[in-house]
């Protein structure tokens, strides 16, 4: 499990001898402003740590799985990240990625073969 703000806040009050509080608004504040800095201008930089951007997602019409009736889905950004060097070196490296399945999923589209 992550760590939650007021854990962090905790951590870095004892580090930097403030109190809980001030440093729980410290890090509530840095959010907010670099929320602000990358709605306003889609990127933010922090580097040895990552980067972030937005990216715009066009509108789009999809099936519902449940009832196979269309569903439309505005157009939204999304938010990506992307680490740093320092933060992939102190990462390590990349898991391998995972093996196919054993037996593939069939297409429920197509008859069964055989």
């Amino acid at each position: 499990m992550g760590r939650t703000k007021r854990q962090l806040a905790r951590e870095l009050a004892q580090e930097l001898d403030l109190s809980e509080a001030k440093a729980l608004r410290v890090i509530q504040r840095l959010l907010r402003k670099l929320s602000e800095d990358l709605a306003r201008t889609g990127r933010i930089e922090l580097r040895g740590f990552g980067s972030f951007h937005t990216v715009k997602r066009p509108a789009q019409t999809l099936r519902s799985p449940k009832t196979g009736q269309p569903v439309s889905v505005p157009e939204y950004h999304s938010v990506i990240f992307r680490a740093g060097a320092s933060l992939r070196k102190r990462l390590g490296p990349k898991p391998p990625n995972p093996p196919p399945p054993a037996k593939a999923r069939r297409n429920l589209h197509q008859p069964p073969v055989g």
